[in-house]
This record gives C-alpha cells, structure tokens and sequence, in this order.
C-alpha cells in the first residue's frame, strides 16, 4: 500500500507540471480542471468500489463518497476534486512544435545492438537509447512475463453533457466518460486479446445506441495497452536501454513521471520514483 500512496503522490504532482506546461508554452488542448468519480449503477458492483474505497482510506487518499441521485449513473462511488481533462494529442504536437529537436516518425527500427540503431537507410549509434514504447524488441523477454495486453473501445458522441465531471465506472457500457467541448468520450468494454473481440466490439455499437439513442456517433476506435502485473509502469536501465512502458491505459501522467524518470537514471540518482518503477521491485 505504500507503494499504492507514492504512485498517486507522484501522479497528483504530474497533473501540476502538466498544467504549468500548458500555461508556459500557451498549448491550447482544452485544459481543465474536473471532479472525477469512481464507482458503479449496479448493486452487484457495490461490494467492488467499497473494496476500492478502502484502499484508499489504506492509502490517505483524500476523496468524497457519492451516494445515490447525486451524480447521474452513480450508486456508490469515491469523487476526486481537481483532476485534469484535456486533449493529449493536441498537447503533444503543439508541445513538439516548440522544441529545437528534429523528430523523426514512421522510422521502423529493423535491429539494435551494442549502442547501434539499424533503420531501413540509415544506421544510429546512441550513447543512450530509450525505448517508451508498447512492444519491446525480441531480446527483452521479461516483459512478456510481466505484462498483459488489454483492449478497450472508445466513441466520440454529440452533443456534449456539458457536466464538469469524469467519470470511472465498474459497469459497461460507461467504463469511461468524458464531456469535451463540442462532444463526449465514451469508452469501455476492456477485455483480454485472447477474448472475442469481434463479439465485444458489435457489444460495444449496441450499447451505445440503446443508452445514448438521442447522440449523433462521431467515431469509434480501439485502444490498446499492455498491464504489468502490479499495476504501475516499469522505468529502468536495462542492458544498454532505459525502458518506459506499461502505462496501464493511464498514460498521460504516467508518462511525464516517467521523464522524470529518467532525468534520475540518466543522473544516476536513486530517488522514491525511480525505485517505485523499477524492473527489480518486490511487486513484481
């Protein structure tokens, strides 16, 4: 559970950076602060978010309980003040445009070794190398033994609630929404790559349409990601790499945490983070 406290310490302070990140550089993304909730409609999934809530009490993780009719969809649920909304692809490119990096995309890596990149054209020798990425090369086995892969489903719908509040849910459809400004996230469905993703997917579209008949569908897409056994990232030196992944679909503070990161391994520095984050771990 210590552990538990340092991951929503460090992810509290990511959404402060990130914020001032946004205010530094004026990135228009939509920014805003929201309540976020975690909890369920149905009274089978009460026993589940009362399981969560202790946690936190375990934890000092400060939160409101909401109880039935104070928040649309919600029986029981744990509300969290102050929590950020934006647009991640709109941060990142807008962020990328005012570095003095040149980046380079759609560069397939075809072999590494001893400190040389080999792409299709070009060969890369690095003296440090960090691989943030879903999928690692061959060599690291060990990760396909930490690690899980999950599939979701997301649709964007019209028109927006226009309701400042996110919202975590333990029942589908409703895994996960968020009002924008000019329309609403909806997503859920998580399941396993060995399950039936078609069957899945056909029950993502009837659900949608039988719980929001009046919203106009916008897209619809698919996400993936990979779920380490103890539910926090892995950040470490590993050979002559510095590894970042396993975000557990939480990726956006994760991953400005994850910068820090490796600010510390590329200093050699041991702080909390970076032992949190580490393959060497006892969680894992």
């Amino acid at each position: 559970m210590v552990k538990r406290r340092q991951g929503f310490i460090i992810n509290e302070k990511a959404i402060l950076e990130i914020k001032g990140i946004i205010e530094k550089y004026d990135i228009d993304c939509e920014y805003s602060e929201k309540e976020a909730v975690v909890g369920c409609k149905s009274v089978y999934m009460t026993k589940r978010i009362a399981d969560e809530i202790k946690a936190y009490d375990t934890c000092s993780v400060p939160y409101e309980i909401v109880r039935e009719n104070e928040i649309e969809g919600i029986r029981y649920g744990a509300k969290f003040l102050k929590q950020a909304s934006f647009d991640p692809y709109q941060f990142c490119i807008q962020l990328a445009s005012r570095l003095t990096c040149e980046i380079y995309e759609r560069t397939p890596m075809m072999h590494i070794h001893d400190h040389v990149v080999k792409t299709k054209d070009h060969t890369i020798r690095f003296q440090h190398c960090i691989l943030a990425t879903q999928v690692m090369p061959f060599q690291f086995k060990f990760f396909y033994t930490l690690t899980a892969p999950k599939q979701s489903y997301l649709a964007a719908l019209k028109p927006s609630d226009k309701k400042n509040v996110m919202i975590l849910s333990e029942d589908e459809i409703t895994k996960t929404k968020n009002d924008m400004k000019n329309f609403m996230l909806i997503g859920g469905y998580d399941h396993a790559l060995s399950d039936d993703s078609n069957i899945k997917w056909q029950s993502f579209k009837r659900d949608l349409v039988l719980e929001y008949p009046n919203h106009r569908l916008l897209s619809t897409w698919s996400s993936q990601d990979y779920q380490v056994t103890d539910y926090l990232p892995i950040v470490d030196r590993c050979d002559d790499f510095i590894v970042i992944t396993g975000f557990n679909k939480w990726g956006n503070t994760n991953a400005y945490v994850a910068s820090l990161t490796v600010k510390d391994i590329l200093k050699d520095e041991m702080t909390k983070r970076r032992e949190l984050f580490s393959l060497k771990r006892k969680s894992l």
